[in-house]
């Protein structure tokens, strides 16, 4: 089975893909939000772990209903006759927080963070799917 993870962004899409066997994420790529749909599908994910930003208290605001609208337009150009990927929904709650610590922790300031935090985020977002996995 083919994982992707998808941390969505305002202007960014962030991509990571797990391994062969499912067991780890990687970070792969951050792309324009506008042309990142087609992207993904070309893919062809089985699955795609997205990203849901909820606030401290659980429920979904702004970032929330962007996230599940980017879903909403993707399965719309999901073309006839293919079967469309499964969408797994993450609490990235402090997904961006952690990728980004972790990218300073490794020498990167916030400046050159910009093009590879994203891409981090959502191998965040995929590893907390595919861990979760391990217990079903």
């Amino acid at each position: 089975m083919r994982f992707i993870g998808v941390d969505v962004g305002a202007k960014r899409v962030g991509i990571a893909v797990s391994d062969d066997e499912g067991r780890v994420a990687v970070p792969s790529e951050s792309l324009d939000a506008k042309t990142a749909i087609v992207e993904i599908l070309a893919m062809a994910p089985d699955t795609i772990a997205v990203g849901l930003p909820l606030d401290l208290k659980g429920r979904e605001g702004p970032a929330a209903r962007k996230a599940r609208k980017f879903v909403d337009d993707l399965l719309s150009q999901v073309e006839a006759g293919q079967v469309p990927p499964q969408i797994e929904w993450i609490d990235e709650r402090f997904s961006t927080v952690v990728a980004s610590n972790l990218l300073r922790d490794a020498g990167l300031n916030a400046k050159r963070q910009k093009g590879v935090i994203d891409a981090m985020a959502a191998s965040q977002i995929l590893q907390t799917y595919l861990d979760s996995r391990k217990y079903e």
